[in-house]
């Protein structure tokens, strides 16, 4: 195989590890004054496509982590009319549910329903998270397809762009692959 082909599928797998990822919200930590600032992301889509016929559950939420009291508020459209409002400061037992650092949630908010696909149909919504919460307590929204799928859709973050560990591996792979090239030609 030759180096060409190995850098593509790399590239590749790259691409599908970053399709779902995680949107996060920059809200480093509350301004001087005490007063917390309202931040929200852009309006994404969410799509999972069925591989075979499905039948089962679907949970979307929002969660508090570590904390209680402070709002972040995950809206939900083109599914649902009138589109769904969930908030993190509900009641709710959130804590089977981990954000993407693997912080189990508090309290929040889960809307489930029953969904029904064949094989090559799609679960698609438009979503916007919005939070007052900011870094250390890092408030999170989830989809869950029960049996099948887990995706944290977005998340307070104390930076603006996290970089995720597959980015480290996948820059160490190919500082190596390089070199490997590197000491062939020499």
């Amino acid at each position: 195989m030759t180096m060409n082909k190995i850098l593509l599928i790399l590239l590749t797998s790259l691409t599908a590890v970053n399709a779902g990822a995680t949107v996060y919200l920059d809200n480093p930590g509350p301004p001087e004054e005490g007063d917390l600032v309202l931040k929200s992301t852009d309006q994404h889509t969410f799509s999972y496509i069925f591989e075979e016929d499905y039948s089962g559950i679907v949970n979307i939420g929002v969660s508090n982590e570590g904390d209680t009291g402070v709002i972040s508020i995950l809206d939900v459209f083109s599914i649902f009319d009138p589109s769904l409002h969930l908030n993190s400061d509900a009641e709710m037992d959130t804590s089977n549910y981990v954000n993407s650092n693997f912080e189990n949630g508090t309290t929040g908010e889960i809307f489930g329903f029953e969904f029904n696909a064949l094989a090559g149909e799609a679960l698609e919504f438009d979503w916007v998270f919005s939070s007052f919460d900011y870094a250390v307590f890092n408030d999170f929204a989830f989809v869950e397809i029960s049996g099948l799928d887990y995706q944290v859709l977005a998340e307070v973050s104390g930076s603006e762009v996290p970089v995720p560990g597959a980015a480290w591996l996948f820059g160490s792979a190919l500082l190596g692959l390089v070199s490997l090239k590197r000491r062939k030609n020499s």
